[in-house]
């Protein structure tokens, strides 16, 4: 009976510490986001002139030959298993304080890569929060010069003709600058791109929901309704002056009032403020929203106060959505969105 409770409780300690060793690590970082070994990280895109500053990869070619280089595959969104995570530093090649996540395939010939994860996070260039959204908003299009050009146009309601100079020193420079002297030709090129503006007006429908980027600003969290106010400009530049008669044209969101919160949980908002912190205590509010919108008329009420002039032309937009992220790029590192009431 005594050798069996002994056998018992060997067979408890081994379990035990069989348990102990196989727990896999985790790291919170600064930010708070969690890492766990055996879990997935994205790669984001390169921070550095063509190049990740704090993603390496290790190559071993001998006891002489061996180190880490940049990655030399196309590592950019793809996904990779985390291995492991080594606090202070790997061989020698960090700094001893960082935190290093190594990445990749498993197996001997396995791809490997180190990822300085705080200094990554801060750089984009490991992806932490994905838009939940991002594959139904690729159908979407964007607002692009063209198109807002042809929305002008229509505002306008003058003749196609009379913007063909326009359209043809926005959209076609290169024939513009080879016969603007010659009056003959640069007619026939005002004609072809008449006939341009009136085929891009005849495919352009009302209910088309576009994109367009901005910049906007938070203001400091709000802890009684859970949100960061939004703080918007009056109008935003989407066709710049090229100079003579052909102004910039600015973008109106005559409903912008109604997104001037971002309702977000305090735990997210937290993370946000501390990825923007630097070392001096300064806190980066600038965020790059995306914003979904259909045109509208002028509405009666703006008219007095968005007047068409010789520098500066207006149009006008209704806002359905509006995402908010880290990076330029708009891809990732998604905070949160805001959305019409109906």
């Amino acid at each position: 009976m005594k050798k069996i409770f002994l056998s018992i409780c060997f067979l408890t300690t081994l379990t035990c510490t069989y348990a102990q060793k196989t727990e896999p690590k985790t790291y919170v970082a600064f930010d708070n986001s969690i890492f766990r070994q055996g879990d997935s990280l994205y790669i984001g895109y390169k921070s550095g002139y063509k190049q990740f500053d704090y993603i390496k990869e290790y190559y071993f070619k001998g006891l002489y030959d061996k180190g880490f280089i940049n990655p030399t595959s196309n590592i950019v969104g793809k996904k990779f298993k985390i291995l492991d995570i080594y606090k202070g530093g790997y061989l020698n090649s960090y700094d001893t304080s960082a935190v290093v996540i190594k990445i990749g395939e498993k197996g001997l010939l396995g791809l490997k890569l180190y990822v300085d994860i705080n200094n990554a996070i801060r750089k984009g260039e490991v992806i932490i929060n994905l838009c939940p959204q991002w594959s139904s908003n690729e159908k979407i299009p964007n607002f692009s010069d063209s198109i807002a050009f042809l929305y002008k146009i229509r505002q306008y309601q003058q003749p196609s003709m009379y913007f063909s100079l326009e359209y043809l020193r926005r959209f076609n420079q290169k024939n513009y600058e080879k016969y603007r002297e010659d009056e003959f030709e640069l007619e026939n090129q005002k004609q072809i791109s008449t006939n341009k503006i009136k085929e891009g007006i005849a495919t352009m429908n009302d209910t088309t929901t576009y994109y367009t980027d901005i910049e906007l600003s938070l203001d400091n969290y709000d802890f009684s309704t859970m949100s960061f106010p939004v703080g918007f400009e009056k109008y935003f530049t989407i066709l710049q002056n090229i100079g003579g008669i052909f102004p910039e044209t600015n973008l109106v969101f005559v409903n912008q009032n109604n997104f001037s919160k971002l309702a977000i949980e305090k735990s997210v908002a937290n993370r946000f403020v501390k990825r923007r912190k630097n070392i001096f205590g300064d806190i980066d509010r600038t965020v790059f929203a995306r914003v979904y919108f259909k045109n509208t008329t002028i509405p009666t009420n703006a008219k007095t106060t968005y007047v068409n002039s010789f520098g500066r032309n207006f149009m006008f937009g209704t806002i359905s959505r509006i995402e908010f992220f880290d990076f330029k790029n708009r891809l990732y590192n998604y905070i949160g969105q805001t959305v019409a009431i109906n």
